[in-house]
């Protein structure tokens, strides 16, 4: 069904968020990271949890905001695709 403004209302209750990507520890400066199913670190997660690290904040601050983001990112992989191939061209603020 159309919304006003073009939105179409979705059951949300119905989406299932998929078991994609994993919370790893890493050694270097960012001591969490957020890697996706080929253990490969998701860029736009790694660039702001590098600059989250550079502010000051501790090691068990970073891992939970990279549990945060990861479940944002499976969010967007539900709902939009966001987590596909080409996801970091169509999310780039992500």
């Amino acid at each position: 069904m159309a919304l006003s403004g073009g939105f179409v209302e979705r059951d949300i209750a119905s989406i299932r968020l998929p078991q994609w990507g994993r919370v790893v520890e890493a050694e270097g400066v960012v001591p969490w990271l957020v890697v996706d199913p080929d253990s490969n670190p998701v860029a736009p997660v790694q660039r702001f949890l590098r600059d989250f690290v550079a502010r000051g904040n501790r090691a068990g601050s970073v891992r939970s905001y990279a549990y945060g983001l990861l479940r944002w990112w499976r969010w967007l992989e539900a709902a939009v695709g966001g987590a596909q191939p080409g996801a970091q061209e169509r999310h780039p603020g992500v």
